[in-house]
């Protein structure tokens, strides 16, 4: 969002929502191209950062506050919206996004569910809005950082449910509801109609209940790298530097910055790639990683100077990638 906001000279703007734990949060999102295009990010909503480590189990987590932040957005007379996916505390397929937007969600006996990812299992029937799509009329665009796949071993609940609190017998349950929840919605999906496609397991399979609100999902790295014209800058440039917490199989499924390095590799760019823990995959050709941080807590500033040491000594160590 914020390299969005930059190349797009946007203004800042602030909607009330809440947090997985359902919680009030002031969350950010900018307005450009004369009011007409809002672009947000689910993290400044429903990120882990918005979760203590204790309370992480998305099976009593939802994505509400995801729906107050489009809501405001649509209110505010936008005529697109890009909404940069990833970064969650919740496994819940949009449950409550939608119901946050209207949406009732009935068991297989009428009884009304609350959002939860835990409760994707018991999902039966889903009523949309009297109105309906609350966001119809604008053209909405989702911005994926993975392209994991919405179920299976490479799902939203397998992959990254445990990262987010689940343990084995809740990824299992996840798993299925989600499912449960693809069937249920598939009747009002306008334009994801698909578990198998790409980038649907982002963001605790957000953009299943995205696909109802007629959302079109794009890869992130891409998309972001094109909008602010990245390719324009390879010919000047000598060397890329990016990295991320931990290199690792995850990387390899649509991440930015893996992505970026390989971009950058093509064009024939050095690449030092910095990796907080100690990387579970080989550099590319043209690529040296280097671990520069600890799992030891330690301040910000101690882990900024490590970086800081291990990318230096990298460098004059020369270039053997």
């Amino acid at each position: 969002m914020d390299a969005l906001a930059q190349s797009k000279e946007a203004v800042w703007r602030q909607a009330l929502c809440e947090t997985p734990l359902g919680h009030p949060v002031s969350a950010r999102w900018c307005q450009a191209e004369k009011g007409t295009l809002g672009i947000a990010e689910t993290a400044t909503v429903v990120g882990l950062t918005h979760v203590p480590i204790k309370e992480r189990n998305p099976l009593k987590l939802h994505s509400g506050g995801v729906g107050k932040l489009l809501e405001a957005i649509g209110e505010a007379g936008v005529k697109r919206i890009w909404l940069c996916i990833g970064g969650t505390a919740t496994v819940d397929g949009g449950m409550g996004m939608l119901h946050a937007l209207g949406y009732q969600f009935l068991s297989s006996h009428g009884k009304p569910l609350k959002p939860s990812g835990g409760m994707m299992e018991r999902v039966g029937r889903v009523i949309p809005p009297i109105r309906g799509n609350p966001l119809r009329g604008i053209q909405f665009d989702i911005i994926a950082d993975v392209a994991n796949p919405l179920l299976g071993e490479k799902g939203a609940a397998t992959v990254y449910g445990p990262q987010k609190g689940a343990n084995p017998s809740a990824v299992r349950r996840l798993e299925a509801g989600m499912g449960n929840l693809a069937r249920a919605l598939l009747p009002l999906q306008e334009e994801i109609p698909h578990s198998d496609i790409e980038g649907m397991g982002a963001a605790g399979g957000l953009p299943l209940g995205l696909g109802v609100l007629g959302g079109k999902i794009w890869k992130g790295a891409p998309f972001v790298a094109r909008e602010i014209g990245l390719d324009n800058e390879w010919e000047d440039t000598d060397w890329l530097v990016t990295g991320e917490g931990i290199v690792d199989k995850q990387s390899l499924m649509g991440k930015g910055p893996w992505w970026l390095a390989e971009r950058a590799i093509q064009h024939g760019v050095r690449v030092l790639y910095v990796s907080g823990l100690p990387p579970k995959v080989k550099a590319l050709k043209g690529m040296k990683i280097i671990a520069a941080g600890t799992d030891i807590p330690t301040t910000s500033l101690e882990a900024s100077q490590r970086v800081q040491r291990a990318t230096r000594k990298a460098l004059q160590g020369g270039w053997n990638g």
